[in-house]
Parts: C-alpha cells; structure tokens; sequence
C-alpha cells in the first residue's frame, strides 16, 4: 500500500513540473493555452458576444431604453435578443419581449438598437 501511495505521489510530482523550455505555450488555470484564449476573446468582441449579458443574452441598455418607452415597465418579459458583427465599430442589436400594451393584454414586440462595439451602448 505504501508502494502505490509513494508511485502516485512521484507521479503527481512529475506531472505538475512546469516545463523549462522559454518558448512553451503558458497555460491557464483551465489548461488550455493563453493565445487559443485571447483569439477566442478577440473573436467574441467581433461578433458583439461581449455585449451580451451571460446571465439571460440580453443587453442592458437596450432593455432600459425599452422599458423608459413602454406602457408598464414592469411587465417586461425578454424573450430573445441577437447581434450582428461589428461593422464600422457598431453592432445591430435585435431583441424581442413581451410586455402588456395600454389595454392590458400582453404583446410581443422586437426593438431595433444600434450599440458601439467598445462602451456596448
């Protein structure tokens, strides 16, 4: 049993050495290599994805100048909201919700907003 715990431990040891070549790929804490991450990064600020919220895919800005036009904002429902590529720093962002309108049935409607690739509003 102390055989099997001692090889573990050696191998344990051996696999978490770093490497000592200076031009090695660093790694993450995740394993995956730092420049495969940063083209990943640089592809998602492309396409607009980091405008977009991780929680529910919406973007904040344009939900609250959505709701500041609406008849009851508190009846605000997201529903979906899609980005198109950044084009001349901007992206095209198109959004659908549902919301009561001003006889109290609930409507679904899509709004149309234009955002700036750097400040995302």
């Amino acid at each position: 049993m102390k055989g099997i715990l001692i090889t573990l431990t050696a191998l344990y040891l051996i696999a978490s050495c770093g490497s000592d070549d200076p031009h090695a790929i660093p790694y993450d804490e995740f394993g995956s290599n730092a420049p495969a991450k940063s083209w990943q990064m640089t592809e998602e600020k492309r396409k607009g994805l980091h405008c977009l919220s991780s929680w529910d895919g919406s973007n904040r800005s344009v939900v609250t100048n959505v709701k500041y036009k609406m008849k009851d904002p508190k009846s605000f429902d997201h529903i979906s909201t899609s980005i198109t590529p950044v084009s001349n720093g901007q992206h095209t962002v198109i959004m659908s919700y549902r919301g009561r309108n001003s006889f109290g049935g609930m409507v679904v409607e899509k709004e149309y907003a234009t955002v700036s690739n750097s400040s995302c509003s």
